[in-house]
């Protein structure tokens, strides 16, 4: 007797208990009509059936072949299948729903996350929703843009950059600085500098001049030496007050030299009368 092969009856078995299955009324034979067939048309049909060829092996296997579970990958009879949820084992990512589970999905909020679909919303501006400053109420009044300029100018009423009003400066001196350089600030005859205290001592002959000093200054408190006069460099002028003799000088009674003269009616009693050696006493009437 000819075997069918295991797909060939695979398939035929599973048309045919869909065809046994599917329907109430049966039909006497097998036909396409949809209806089940009846045990009779099933027996007379698996017994007609032919085959293309005979099975020479099944599953690698010849002869009077019998197939265990492990031979196709299937179960053993032995096996216990759980017929009731109870019997499996559930994990964190594979486990069954309670009824608790249940009601709270049911009882989701069918909220769609736009605030449009809000109920009872509060009353809101609508730069709330927008984010728009257009949408702004009593805007500010925004003046345009000022204009920095890059330069200084005499003209301009334009603010300046910071940095070029450093830059300006920084050539500049301070109010109140000091300088060991010989040539910073200088006065001449046509520009104002800035100079230091004087060191020099302050001069007292000599012929009447401008002077060459543009650095530096003469101090408030300076003294004038005396005076040494050569008597030939007076030649004109009148005296503002009284001119006397060095007493030192005049008491050298040989030196040619001014001496204090001194003119009176009063004759001067010889030996009592005091005069200053070097004195000229004159006496008229």
């Amino acid at each position: 007797m000819a075997f069918l092969t295991e797909e060939k009856l695979a398939r035929f078995t599973e048309r045919l208990w869909a065809n046994i299955l599917s329907k109430t009324e049966t039909d006497t034979g097998l036909s396409t009509s949809g209806k089940p067939a009846d045990a009779k048309a099933v027996g007379d049909a698996i017994a007609n059936i032919s085959v293309e060829a005979p099975v020479e092996s099944v599953n690698g296997k010849t002869g009077v072949v019998e197939l265990t579970a492990s031979d196709v990958g299937a179960l053993p009879n032995t096996t216990s299948i759980p017929s009731a949820l109870s019997q499996l084992t559930q994990t964190a990512s594979y486990r069954t729903v309670t009824d608790t589970e249940k009601a709270t999905w049911n009882a989701k909020s069918t909220f769609s996350g736009s605030y449009n679909d809000l109920t009872n919303k509060p009353g809101l501006a609508t730069v709330a929703t927008s984010g728009s400053y257009n949408d702004l109420t009593n805007k500010p009044t925004i003046p345009a843009a000022v204009t920095v300029d890059s330069a200084l100018s005499s003209s301009s009423t334009n603010p300046v950059q910071n940095k070029i009003v450093n830059s300006a400066l920084s050539g500049k001196a301070p109010t109140s600085h000091a300088s060991t350089g010989t040539g910073y600030g200088v006065s001449t005859a046509s520009n104002y500098g800035h100079a230091k205290a004087s060191s020099t001592t302050p001069k007292a002959n000599g012929t009447a001049a401008v002077g060459s000093e543009t650095s530096s200054f003469a101090r408030g408190d300076h003294v004038h030496p005396v005076s040494n006069v050569a008597a030939s460099k007076v030649t004109a002028g009148t005296l503002a007050g009284k001119v006397q003799a060095n007493a030192t000088a005049a008491a050298t009674l040989a030196n040619a030299q001014v001496r204090d003269i001194i003119i009176s009616t009063t004759d001067l009693t010889a030996g009592t009368s005091a005069l200053a050696t070097g004195t000229v006493y004159l006496v008229y009437e």
